[in-house]
């Protein structure tokens, strides 16, 4: 995962500056993860 990858060895400055942004982009990408497995998990139980 980039999240992990750039943050184990960025140095601090760079860490700090860029926690925000990079913390908002990771929720995104969470919520539509979520957003996609509730769709299967609808299908799945529709298929029944």
């Amino acid at each position: 995962m980039d999240f992990n990858d750039r943050y184990d060895v960025a140095p601090l400055e760079t860490r700090i500056g860029n926690l925000a942004d990079d913390l908002s982009q990771l929720g995104e990408l969470l919520a539509d993860r979520i957003q996609l497995e509730d769709q299967v998990i609808e299908a799945l139980d529709g298929a029944r």
